[in-house]
């Protein structure tokens, strides 16, 4: 079992008379920078000269640096930027940093893959909050918080890991669980979610599944609102009671259903899942990601171009939905 941190286990104090300087003003780096602010933390926000997100930060109320700056003042520097673009940054800034200076990363692909290292006589530690900043910040404002996962450079030292533990209490993650693991089972766990369930698998079943009935003759509307729209349901029973809650609250046909022709489907994913997963630990969708990144904003949207299902997207037009 790994480890688990609560509100108990997670002072803040660690944190306070500290200056956290947030690099980025993006999904994550907003939502944590405000949630870090209303926790009473000394936080700024760095970005480059020009940057759009720096009218965003100052319309918050935020004080926003420049990088250099940002750099100078960090006692903790929390690098909220993507994850490609996060090397270079450090490079750009390695001699600017203060002595000591620890970094934060909110993913832990740089640091699993010896892309970004602990500053001499600093650390790092990444804290990841298993959800989009919009929710980090939701759950914040509503009196609770997101899980997160949290990894260090240096797993024997215990103040790395309650400056690490801090950080989660003051972004609100403390508050729903807090659990320690390393580097590459971060990365390679976020990794395959999306690929094999959250994103990649889930819209890969939305759509086999819309196409099977209207190629056959069922009317698309029904095809949508039946496989697609009704996700959210059956996701909402299971965040609130798990699998076996949800299946106290279905229908004695979709029990069946479920019971029986579940692990069919799940026979013939498992070889998919397990290739997906190999190429994650072997890096092959890392050589991916870096071709795709080669091509440009271009090949990104040439990708999702061929992604895109023409016939769903008009159907949910055509619902209103």
């Amino acid at each position: 079992m790994l480890p688990r941190f609560g509100t108990g286990d997670a002072p803040i104090e660690p944190l306070l008379g500290r200056t956290v300087v947030v690099f980025g003003y993006g999904n994550q780096g907003r939502a944590q920078a405000l949630n870090l602010r209303d926790s009473c933390v000394d936080v700024r926000v760095a970005l480059r000269e020009g940057s759009r997100g720096a009218a965003a930060a100052h319309a918050d109320g935020l004080a926003c640096v420049g990088l250099h700056e940002g750099a100078a003042l960090a006692e903790v520097a929390a690098l909220l930027v993507p994850d490609d673009a996060m090397p270079e940054l450090v490079q750009e800034l390695r001699t600017g940093f203060r002595p000591g200076v620890v970094l934060l990363i909110a993913h832990g692909a740089n640091a699993a893959r010896g892309r970004v290292k602990a500053p001499a006589g600093g650390g790092l530690v990444c804290v990841a909050p298993a959800g989009p900043g919009v929710q980090v910040r939701e759950r914040f404002l509503a009196g609770g918080g997101v899980t997160a996962f949290l990894a260090l450079s240096d797993p024997a030292d215990a103040r790395l890991r309650s400056l690490g533990l801090a950080y989660g209490a003051a972004i609100g993650c403390a508050r729903a669980g807090i659990y320690e693991c390393t580097f590459a089972q971060e990365t390679d766990v976020d990794l395959f979610g999306e690929q094999a369930v959250l994103c990649g698998g889930l819209g890969a079943l939305l759509t086999t599944a819309f196409d099977t009935l209207v190629a056959v003759g069922y009317p698309a509307e029904m095809a949508y609102l039946e496989c697609v729209h009704q996700v959210n349901l059956t996701a909402r029973l299971i965040h609130e009671g798990g699998l076996e809650g949800m299946r106290d609250r279905i229908s004695p046909a979709a029990l069946l259903g479920d019971l029986t022709r579940g692990p069919r489907i799940a026979q013939a994913l498992q070889p998919v899942f397990e290739e997906i997963l190999q190429d994650i630990r072997s890096g092959a969708f890392e050589r991916e990601q870096d071709e795709a990144a080669s091509g440009g904003p271009a090949e990104m949207a040439r990708l999702r171009a061929a992604a895109r299902h023409a016939g769903l997207e008009a159907t949910r037009r055509e619902l209103g939905l």
